[in-house]
């Protein structure tokens, strides 16, 4: 039975007393701010959908389309990373290649699709300073496959991108220190936000600008080039941005 009005999670309804009991989850209150929160430069943003749920201190970057203009939405910043530094868990801008690429055609699990939509423009990737190429999404097949999807992209050179060697594709962000392949981190998410899955439109969610100092703990999938794109300077723990 549905849950809503009048009904508990077990599917009972009325006016009958009853205990319910059901799984609980141990939630770890994550402290993202050393310094008041108040303080710092903050704003609202719209988080592209898709990408599940986010964690607080997630490194944020624009989405940028084929002709490098900027979008409306913000998306998880990537690094360069090959299969045996690529964390997934801690990753959430990248989708491993379940197969792979063909040019023009690339395959990741179902749940991973959704952070694509139709025209988006992606990088597949392989590597640590990789082999990559630069497509726009024609086409997403989730119909033939109940686990996995196909995209289909412009024709690209595939000859490197196997599964092996740990390619994987992103959407595209700014440029960042010269490198195509490497979104530019714009912002630190402030809340843990749930952005969907299934074709969700997004969330709107509060990121982090300026003028503060963050925990370094708390922060997800940062390197050398984040520091420098968000003017931070790490001292032990703390990840201050000017």
């Amino acid at each position: 039975m549905p849950v809503g009005p009048n009904k508990t999670t077990a599917g009972l309804g009325g006016s009958i007393p009853q205990v319910t009991h059901v799984g609980m989850t141990r939630i770890k209150q994550k402290q993202l701010f050393i310094s008041p929160r108040e303080i710092a430069l903050m704003m609202d943003k719209t988080v592209k959908g898709g990408y599940g749920v986010l964690e607080a201190g997630t490194l944020m970057a624009y989405q940028f389309d084929a002709s490098d203009v900027q979008q409306n939405v913000i998306i998880p910043y990537s690094i360069p990373s090959d299969d045996a530094s690529f964390d997934g868990a801690n990753d959430p801008s990248r989708s491993m290649l379940t197969s792979d690429a063909a040019s023009g055609t690339v395959i990741v699990a179902m749940e991973d699709s959704y952070k694509f939509e139709i025209g988006d423009e992606i990088v597949v990737a392989e590597g640590d300073t990789p082999s990559y190429a630069e497509v726009t999404i024609t086409d997403i097949d989730r119909d033939t496959s109940d686990v996995f999807a196909t995209i289909t992209t412009d024709a690209f050179t595939a000859t490197a991108f196997t599964v092996a060697n740990g390619a994987n594709i992103y959407v595209k962000g700014e440029a960042s220190g010269g490198n195509a392949w490497i979104s530019k981190a714009m912002f630190v998410l402030d809340m843990d936000l749930d952005t969907g899955l299934d074709m969700n439109p997004g969330a709107l969610g509060n990121v982090v600008k300026s003028n503060c100092i963050l925990r370094l703990e708390a922060l997800m999938q940062y390197d050398s080039q984040a520091v420098t794109d968000l003017g931070a300077i790490i001292d032990n723990r703390r990840f201050i941005i000017k």
